[in-house]
C-alpha cells in the first residue's frame, strides 16, 4: 500500500477514545513519528495524529468561522483542541486575542506549535485545564464564546454567558441534535439561554442569528452549529 501510495508512513485510524481528553488511537502501520502538518484555508495546523484527535468533517464550519470578521474582538474558545476554530478566528477572522481553554497536553503542545507557525501567539493566550475552572477566571471579557464540543456543550452555556462583556456578545454552541427535533431544540436552548441570561445575569436580550447543518454525524443526527446574540 504504501508503495503504490508512494508514501513513507501508514497508519491506521480508529475511534476516539471515550476519555475526558478525547484521545486518539490511531496506531502507526509504518513509520515511527505520527506528527502532521498541512495547511487549510490559509491556516497551518501541527498534530501528531496517534496522540490527538482530528475532524476533517468539520471542514465547511471552520471556513465558516473563519470567515466571520472578529476585528477588535477578544474571543473565548473553550474546547480549543488543536486549534481547529482558535486558529481559523486569529488569522482569517483577525480576532484581537484569543483565550483558547483546553484540557488535553498534547493538543496544548499541537495548539502552540499551530500558533507559532500561523505567527499568531502573541495574540493567543493558552490555558490548561478543566474550561468548567477556567472560564470562570475570564468573566466579563469576551465579545464571543465557542463553544465547539459534541455531542453536548450544554454544560457550559451558563460560564459562557458569564464571560461575555456587560454589553453583551455571540455564543457558538455546537450540538448534536435528531434532524426531526432541530428547530425543537433551537427553541429550547434560546429558552434555557434567556433563563440564564436575562433572569440570572440580568442582559436584556437573547436573540437566534443562524443555524448551521455541519454535517451528519450518526444516521438521522446532525451536528448544528447556533450562533445566539446576547444583548
Amino acid at each position: 500500500t504504501a508503495m503504490c501510495l508512494n508514501v513513507s508512513r501508514l497508519a491506521r485510524q480508529a475511534e476516539i477514545a471515550d476519555d475526558k481528553f478525547r484521545s486518539s488511537q490511531v496506531t502507526m502501520l509504518l513509520g515511527n513519528s505520527g506528527e502532521v502538518q498541512f495547511t487549510d484555508f490559509g491556516v497551518t495546523f501541527w498534530l501528531d495524529v496517534t496522540k490527538v484527535m482530528f475532524s476533517s468533517g468539520n471542514i465547511t464550519e471552520r471556513h465558516r468561522i473563519g470567515s466571520i470578521d472578529m476585528t477588535g474582538e477578544c474571543v473565548v474558545d473553550a474546547f480549543a483542541g488543536i486549534g481547529y476554530y482558535t486558529l481559523p478566528m486569529l488569522v482569517r477572522s483577525n480576532a484581537k486575542h484569543v483565550y483558547a481553554l483546553e484540557i488535553n497536553p498534547n493538543s496544548v503542545l499541537a495548539l502552540n506549535r499551530g500558533a507559532e507557525l500561523n505567527g499568531v501567539s502573541d495574540r493567543l493566550s493558552v490555558i490548561q485545564g478543566d474550561n468548567q475552572v477556567s472560564m470562570t477566571t475570564l468573566s466579563g471579557i469576551a465579545d464571543r464564546v465557542h463553544l465547539g464540543i459534541l455531542p453536548s456543550s450544554e454544560s457550559t452555556w451558563l460560564p459562557a454567558i458569564e464571560c461575555l462583556k456587560k454589553t453583551g456578545g455571540t455564543l457558538h454552541i455546537h450540538m448534536n441534535v435528531k434532524e426531526t427535533e432541530v428547530n425543537s431544540f433551537v427553541d429550547y436552548c434560546l429558552k434555557q439561554l434567556s433563563d440564564y441570561a436575562i433572569k440570572q445575569l440580568g442582559f436584556s436580550r437573547v436573540s437566534l442569528k443562524h443555524v448551521e447543518r455541519v454535517k451528519w454525524y450518526a444516521p438521522h443526527v446532525r451536528h448544528i452549529v447556533i450562533d445566539v446574540a446576547i444583548q
